[in-house]
């Protein structure tokens, strides 16, 4: 889990109650943290992975202050601006988005700089992954000429001094030379145009996701007002990064002001956006989830406790309270009524809950379905078999079009702030596998693969809209193979159970057609088995006939 570290003294004074590294210790941990180190004036504090809201000492006391019930959770807003950054087209296959703000009358220390870079750094390392899919520029106003334009050119255009450099350089210059390009420059490989900042006087800021520039990148105590972006892919991601960093900069004393984005050819936009989440919340969910059976007074002062606003309270007809929860834009995190339902627990105190046992009595044991993965992937080893292990999140490219099927045909799980290698949870594993085989077209023939896991599939009825699936795959790649060769592993397989199945001929666009059907058990359709479409191979680069099936373990059961 991230740490971030921070002076004891700071922390209390920000806090504003005087508190001993011991009551400090305990406060954290009710809140599911620890501190972790203790070095004089020098701590360090280990927060939940999801709280990134935490990284930054602000952001800690923040969170403290309404944990121990000394304040509330300040209403944080924007000031309506003028000010404008343009972007252009140019961008659409670089980096396409931004998200800005300005953030004036800032009383900053070296302390302070040092823990916006702390935290800069940390969320470009968690959140941001490693400024892959965003990445964080922070700029003293005094030094910019406004309008701002984020723009895209050749690097040997781009010319400017880098943050850290004593003389000017180009994009290349910079990816091959200084310490920082050379670091990130794999993020702008296979570029032929390179994203900047440059301000209305033709200044150059900086060029994302690498350096900022000397002249206009470098925050001191002298700086007052200060110019925030964030770019990269996704504008989810985006604002969720620029949420953080205005709200740290408002609790240093700092006014948020708005800026207008021109994204040429489309839309404007207004960032940041700071406003409050509607959530709900029912006493049924905490008495499911957590055990507790509260008045609704209780559990008002738990959620405000927890920095949640209760705007109204509704009673059913089941006598439950639902609350009508207001929650700060900086938490993230809250996907799911469990998220708040934990927060609850927090706030009660885990040591303080009811300790209660079952009204059964069991023995532990493994699932049903675990021992029938478990009993066939021993059946596979003994065929011949190599087992694989690909991924859960995978690309729409690989699941779809490289597989001759239509997004508008097949349903799935898209990744709201995915990206093209992770845009959708996968529904079979037969794609995956294929990209397996094409990662091992050097090693020797036949290659016999299988793998049993979870793939996930559209389930209106569930609360998440999705629900987990047990799979079983098998592929065989040769100079020839078979529907024939396919049918006789799966026959093998099955009869180990004294199962029994037919195969109902069928089309399908990612196999042969005539040489491809649906496996058939108790009149259900459990899977598919055939050989793949040649196109398909194609796709996936490989370059001699996989047979494959692919069946639901759970429909067996």
């Amino acid at each position: 889990m991230p740490t971030t570290s921070m002076s004891f003294s700071s922390l209390i004074e920000a806090i504003g109650k005087d508190l001993t590294v011991d009551e400090l210790r305990s406060a954290l941990f009710d809140m599911g943290m620890e501190l972790e180190e203790v070095e004089g004036d020098d701590i360090a504090v280990e927060v939940t992975a999801e709280r990134l809201d935490l990284l930054s000492l602000q952001g800690l006391a923040r969170a403290l202050r309404s944990f121990l019930g000394i304040a509330r959770v300040p209403i944080y807003g924007a000031k309506n601006s003028d000010y404008v950054v343009n972007i252009s087209s140019k961008l659409t296959d670089v980096r396409p988005f931004t998200v800005c703000s300005i953030v004036k009358n800032l009383n900053l220390s070296d302390e302070r700089i040092k823990e916006i870079i702390d935290v800069q750094e940390k969320l470009h390392s968690t959140l941001a992954r490693g400024r892959k899919k965003g990445a964080i520029g922070i700029y003293p106003l005094e030094h910019i000429t406004l309008p701002i334009t984020f723009t895209a050119d050749f690097p040997q255009n781009i010319v400017f001094q880098p943050l850290g450099s004593n003389r000017q350089m180009n994009g290349l210059e910079i990816l091959q030379e200084h310490e920082t390009g050379k670091e990130y420059a794999h993020l702008l490989e296979g570029k032929d145009l390179f994203p900047y900042f440059v301000d209305a006087a033709n200044n150059i800021l900086s060029m994302p996701p690498i350096i900022n520039s000397e002249a206009t990148g470098r925050v001191t105590v002298d700086t007052k007002d200060i110019f925030i972006e964030c770019s990269g892919f996704d504008k989810v991601l985006l604002n969720e990064l620029l949420t953080n960093l205005v709200c740290m900069f408002a609790d240093m004393g700092g006014d948020i002001y708005s800026m207008t984005l021109n994204y040429e050819g489309q839309e404007s936009e207004v960032t940041p956006k700071i406003d409050y989440q509607e959530k709900l919340f029912s006493t049924k969910t905490l008495k499911h989830y957590i055990g507790l059976d509260l008045s609704v007074e209780e559990l008002k002062v738990l959620l405000e406790k927890m920095m949640y606003v209760v705007k109204d309270i509704k009673t059913t007809e089941n006598g439950e309270a639902v609350f009508s929860l207001l929650a700060p834009a900086f938490r993230r995190d809250l996907w799911h009524e469990v998220d708040i339902a934990e927060d609850v627990a927090r706030a009660y105190g885990y040591n303080n809950l009811p300790l209660t046992f079952p009204n059964v009595s069991t023995i532990g044991s493994t699932l049903e379905l675990s021992d029938l993965r478990e009993e066939f992937s021993d059946v596979m080893v003994g065929l011949g078999f190599l087992e694989t292990y690909t991924f859960g999140l995978t690309a729409k490219s690989d699941q779809l079009d490289k597989m001759n099927l239509s997004e508008d045909h097949v349903g799935f799980v898209p990744v709201a702030n995915g990206n093209e290698t992770q845009g959708m949870m996968r529904i079979s594993i037969i794609p995956e596998q294929l990209k397996s085989l094409a990662n091992n077209r050097n090693q020797p023939l036949p290659q016999k693969i299988f793998e049993g896991d979870f793939v996930v599939l559209p389930d209106l009825s569930k609360d998440v809209k999705a629900r987990n699936e047990m799979h079983l795959s098998a592929m065989i790649t040769d100079r020839a193979v078979t529907f024939t060769q396919i049918k006789q592993v799966l026959d093998s397989l099955l009869l180990t159970r004294g199962i029994n199945i037919s195969i109902k001929p069928t089309n399908h666009p990612s196999f042969i057609k005539g040489r491809a059907g649906v496996i058939i058990f108790d009149d259900i359709a459990i899977g598919i088995i055939g050989e793949l479409n040649p196109q398909v191979l194609i796709n996936f680069g490989l370059t001699t006939p996989v047979a494959a099936f692919e069946l639901n373990l759970e429909s067996i059961l």
